[in-house]
């Protein structure tokens, strides 16, 4: 028979499913990892016996819609239990869910292998974060999503039906329907060694957020698609947009030749395109 506990031993749990500040280190929530780390064992011991491996799986996560699923070892859950998974969910290989937050996915979701998933955030502020506090935001995937290799899922993030998200991408927003999240090989640029591919896009967004002229909107193209780089399609969605603010739409025409001759394959080409549509379509 299970020891009754007090509410008090639940707070934390309570608090982390609810979007608050917790304490990880709760000895209740280290007890539920510990728990999830023995049913990600049971996973590779099962996986050569179908009906075994099917309740292994059942066991792990908080909802299994039918025994289509498979999780390839190793993997890694934080609770697997906050993990909701439709029809005919495959996880490839070397994947993490950290899912302090509840996590669901649809029907018909393929990942890549290292895909990451993350629902946990930590305080900005160093003084906050030394006191082991953190906090998570629920992650949403809809049906029929393709993840690629290596791509990363942060926290907060809506996935729309029928998106794919290419090999390498981090989501950090949401994204709708039918629609590619790509990122492409990153170049270095080498008057700015010291700045960050993510610093680099930025400080070319702020910029063209607050961009008021069209002179210093043609400029600030100009220079963005001068190193030796392919901006981020974050750039390029904000010039479009200040040369939609500004009705250049002439300028706007250009983010689009500057990125074909930029981008060596045609295929990340059109992964831009498709990204791009939605503001391209506004425009």
């Amino acid at each position: 028979m299970t020891e009754a506990r007090p509410s008090e031993y639940y707070a934390e749990e309570e608090k982390m499913l609810a979007g608050e500040n917790y304490f990880g280190n709760d000895p209740n929530l280290s007890q539920l990892r510990k728990e999830a780390r023995h049913k990600v064992k049971a996973l590779a011991e099962t996986r050569d016996d179908p009906e075994r491996f099917s309740e292994s799986i059942r066991n792990l996560l908080g909802t299994v819609v039918d025994d289509q699923v498979i999780i390839e070892s190793p993997v890694y859950f934080d609770y697997g239990k906050n993990t909701h998974v439709g029809k005919c969910f495959y996880m490839n290989a070397m994947c993490t869910i950290l899912d302090c937050a509840r996590v669901d996915i649809g029907d018909y979701v393929l990942f890549g292998p290292n895909v990451q998933v993350y629902t946990a955030e930590h305080p900005i502020d160093p003084a906050t974060r030394l006191e082991g506090l953190e906090s998570a935001r629920p992650i949403k995937i809809g049906n029929n999503v393709w993840v690629g290799g290596n791509a990363t899922i942060l926290a907060g993030v809506t996935i729309g039906d029928g998106v794919t998200i290419a090999a390498g991408s981090v989501v950090t927003k949401d994204v709708p329907d039918n629609v590619v999240v790509a990122v492409i090989s990153r170049r270095l640029y080498s008057d700015h060694p010291e700045e960050t591919y993510e610093q680099f896009t930025n400080r070319y967004v702020k910029f063209f957020e607050n961009v008021d002229d069209t002179f210093e909107l043609k400029r600030g193209l100009n220079n963005c698609f001068a190193y030796d780089i392919v901006p981020d399609v974050a750039i390029c969605e904000a010039a479009l947009r200040a040369a939609r603010r500004l009705d250049d739409y002439a300028t706007g025409a250009r983010v689009f030749e500057a990125l074909k001759i930029r981008i060596d394959k045609e295929s990340d080409y059109h992964n831009y395109l498709q990204a791009l549509k939605p503001v391209k379509d506004e425009l």
